[in-house]
């Protein structure tokens, strides 16, 4: 009884059915080298190292004397839009990695000390409730918070470069030496210096700032759930159950190329894949 061995070839299509953390291939958003690709199991498995990514930076503002927020002041519906839109493409990004999150709240130096205290204390809190409600950031990264008076000092740059009545004097009381209350006192004795002050440049200080600073250089592994490997199905060919025919040119059986392979007492094999997507 003859037996044959029957070469075919067969192409094979890895194909994710699941994911445990969501696939960039082939790039992905976060700029990251390939490292190294291993199957695991069911598992395809990449390292990556992430170089690089810019850290983002928002700013919400608060109305004055007030620590709730109010989406519609001055623009913060489009800054929280955005700060929405950067979540969810974390959330996209299986390689995205979030070293820390810092939510500071400010206030302005104008007014009593002790309240700018608690104004900026209690904004950075205000904002640090919402954003665990919307996104759960507590849950997922780790939140630095703290608060801060913005001194007078720190608006000189703005004074310099605006177009407020007697600027030049009003440098010069940034400058001097008094006390936050005194120079308050004596820029509040020129009414149109105070009037501009209140109107363009107080008003950005009341905020709260979110920095959400990635990690450099970290190597991370994306683990990509694949269709299992299948079991091949072996079929015995013997003369008697599949005889070849004799006149069939394009039957491997009659190609002289297969006449090493007719050996007597060898076991022929065809090893069929259960795929749909087989090239021969």
């Amino acid at each position: 009884m003859k037996k044959y061995v029957i070469p075919i070839l067969v192409s094979l299509a890895l194909t994710p059915v699941a994911t445990t953390v969501s696939a960039q291939s082939p790039a992905t958003r976060t700029d990251s080298v390939l490292l190294s690709e291993r199957r695991e199991g069911d598992c395809l498995v990449r390292r990556y190292l992430v170089k690089e990514r810019d850290d983002a930076d928002y700013s919400i503002r608060y109305r004055i004397s007030s620590a709730k927020l109010n989406t519609s002041l001055d623009g913060n519906g489009p800054v929280l839009s955005e700060l929405g839109d950067l979540v969810e493409g974390l959330l996209a990004d299986s390689l995205a990695q979030v070293a820390r999150v810092s939510i500071t709240g400010y206030a302005s130096p104008d007014g009593p000390a002790a309240l700018n205290r608690t104004l900026a204390r209690q904004r950075m809190q205000d904002f640090k409730s919402y954003v665990d409600r919307r996104y759960g950031f507590s849950r997922k990264y780790d939140v630095r918070t703290g608060s801060e008076v913005v001194p007078w000092s720190e608006i000189r740059g703005a004074v310099a470069s605006s177009s407020i009545p007697d600027r030049q004097r009003v440098l010069e009381i940034i400058d001097d030496g008094s006390s936050p209350a005194d120079k308050q006192t004596a820029l509040k004795r020129m009414p149109a210096v105070w009037e501009y002050l209140a109107a363009n440049i107080l008003p950005p200080l009341r905020r709260v700032a979110v920095e959400i600073d990635y990690g450099q250089g970290a190597i991370v592994e994306q683990r990509v759930r694949m269709a299992p490997q299948p079991t091949p199905e072996v079929v015995i060919i013997t003369e008697e159950s599949a005889p070849c025919p004799p006149c069939d040119p394009c039957n491997p059986c009659q190609d002289p190329c297969y006449d090493d392979l007719m050996q007597s007492g060898s076991l022929g094999v065809i090893v069929a894949m259960p795929y749909s997507d087989v090239d021969f």
